[in-house]
């Protein structure tokens, strides 16, 4: 059996959902094998009481980091590519928002295919009625 995540040594980009929850970030945060840089909606990570909370929850799991990042804007996608270029692991959620219907977004594989990382698909698997419960299924991976 592959392990769930990619090579700890290599770069990657780990490409999360279905986005359901507020608790997605925080929860896949916490199951990171090394330190990655998350994109987050500038609504939250600009906010006057979630940024302190999300630095110290990322920090308190390993050293993550964050970035505001809204889709369809170039806003933030440099520092990720750059994060790439350097070895580093980038966390998105392809879909830029809350919700199981919403499309992904093209970001994804335009950061892959200008840094050369490998994008790792992982679905959040909520069980039931959102009960709390959140299992990490590996969908797919540009390194299998």
């Amino acid at each position: 059996m592959t392990s769930l995540w990619p090579s700890t040594d290599r770069p990657a980009i780990i490409a999360a959902g279905p986005h359901l929850s507020l608790l997605d970030g925080p929860w896949l945060c916490a199951k990171l094998p090394r330190p990655a840089v998350f994109a987050v909606d500038p609504a939250y990570a600009r906010h006057p009481i979630w940024r302190p909370v999300l630095r110290t929850w990322g920090r308190l799991c390993g050293g993550h980091t964050m970035i505001p990042m809204r889709p369809g804007r170039a806003s933030g996608v440099r520092t990720l590519l750059n994060h790439l270029r350097a070895g580093g692991w980038v966390v998105i959620f392809p879909t830029g928002c809350i919700g199981a219907d919403a499309p992904d977004h093209p970001g994804v594989d335009w950061l892959s295919a200008r840094s050369g990382a490998p994008v790792h698909r992982v679905r959040l698997h909520h069980g039931l009625r959102m009960s709390g419960k959140i299992r990490l299924i590996r969908v797919a991976s540009a390194e299998s």
